[in-house]
């Protein structure tokens, strides 16, 4: 369906919410609003398929409707691969169990701030480069300093960026 949610004037301003509205358009939103966003999902998938080899728990912080969490498992043909989708949206978490019927994933509802990433052997999440170096310091404080944790930097805007993530991780 066509994203037409903001099409109309508003007679205030709202905050924006992932609700059903959004829910609804949020595959043509996110691929309008993201360059390469159909090269970097499955791009992403890849890389953690390769991380996770063929048996073990994937996280996916901020899973949406579950994009990268099926990109990751269409790479990982294991029935002992797990992926764990979560997203403080309700609306989002219902549609992505609508959309994604596979015993390797399940969906929860909660805030990413207080998930508890345990027995992660890869996590999955889009964040600024501060924020990830903290969440990088938060996992190996919990996990270890020895914990297999890192930031990729890709800047879906600039193509080099995203060949300087690949060339990293592959």
């Amino acid at each position: 369906m066509e994203d037409r949610v903001f099409a109309k004037p508003q007679d205030h301003i709202v905050d924006f919410a992932f609700n059903e509205d959004v829910v609804g358009v949020f595959p043509d939103m996110i691929r309008r609003s993201v360059p390469g966003y159909e090269l970097v999902i499955p791009m992403g998938g890849l890389m953690a398929a390769r991380h996770l080899g063929a048996t073990g728990t994937a996280f996916d912080l901020g899973c949406s409707l579950g994009a990268s969490s099926l990109a990751l498992l269409s790479q990982c043909p294991s029935p002992d691969v797990r992926v764990i989708g979560v997203d403080r949206s309700a609306a989002m978490i219902d549609q992505a169990k609508r959309n994604i019927d596979d015993p390797r994933i399940a969906f929860h509802c909660d805030d990413l701030l207080t998930t508890k990433v345990t027995g992660a052997k890869v996590v999955m999440l889009n964040r600024s480069a501060d924020r990830s170096a903290a969440a990088v310091k938060e996992l190996k404080d919990e996990f270890g300093a020895a914990a297999d944790v890192s930031f990729v930097r890709m800047d879906l805007s600039e193509l080099a960026s995203v060949r300087a993530a690949a060339d990293e991780v592959l």
